[in-house]
């Protein structure tokens, strides 16, 4: 939904990190499934584009904490099998919720978008807004250079199964290499345009608070909200997880 896309980094991440600090300091099954719930609408209305491998390391990541922490329960703590599951099953969905969460901000949000509302909502001072811009910009110049470099060696046919460590040295030294010419570079060409002289700077695309905005994050809030009452209301524990 393009909707989605357009509205407020800012509005986004405030949002976004409200519900990750709710459903992740509250021990409650009822808080945590309306979390779910709506992280899962979102990630679905955005129609996001996630390469297969992502989402299989996703969904491996969460099935192995839940064996883990499972085994971890029954043998270590000596729990029953029904109350050890259940405990399993929550801290569980909480892990989705904030991977989901994360995966719902990071695919609708241009890096450009995220450090220019930054700057001009949350008064943060441009460099600062502009490293968040590089770092997030960094990810995929990094996984390209890695795989012009395993594309390189699979072509001049360095593999050496008998010395796995010299194949990971092989990989990682060229990179950190790229890597670090790069940043230098960026910062040579920064001094030279005069980066950080004026205290302000202007932007090719602004980013402003719209009516969308507002209405996306009282929805936020009212979630957060009802659910925390809800839980009183019916008289499920609602305790700090710290």
């Amino acid at each position: 939904m393009s909707s989605l896309r357009r509205l407020n980094p800012t509005v986004k991440l405030i949002s976004v990190t409200l519900a990750i600090f709710h459903v992740a300091l509250l021990q409650n099954a009822y808080v945590t499934l309306s979390h779910v719930a709506f992280s899962l609408l979102l990630v679905f209305a955005s129609r996001p584009r996630i390469n297969r491998a992502v989402v299989f390391g996703i969904a491996s990541t969460i099935v192995g904490y839940t064996w883990v922490t499972y085994t971890l329960y029954v043998l270590n703590l000596k729990l029953d099998p029904h109350t050890a599951l259940a405990k399993t099953l929550l801290l569980s969905s909480r892990i989705a919720v904030i991977v989901l969460y994360s995966v719902f901000f990071a695919t609708t949000t241009k890096p450009r978008d995220l450090a220019t509302s930054l700057t001009m909502q949350l008064r943060v001072p441009y460099e600062y807004a502009f490293m968040t811009f590089v770092t997030l910009r960094m990810f995929p110049l990094i996984k390209r250079d890695l795989e012009n470099v395993l594309a390189f060696r699979k072509v001049k046919g360095y593999v050496r199964l008998s010395k796995p460590w010299t194949a990971i040295f092989s990989v990682i030294t060229p990179l950190l290499f790229t890597v670090v010419r790069r940043a230098v570079l960026m910062g040579i060409s920064m001094e030279a345009r005069g980066f950080g002289k004026f205290p302000e700077r202007t932007f090719v695309s602004e980013t402003r608070v719209a009516p969308r905005d507002v209405l996306f994050l009282l929805l936020f809030l009212l979630l957060v909200t009802c659910t925390t009452i809800l839980s009183y209301t019916i008289g499920a524990p609602v305790g700090f997880s710290l």
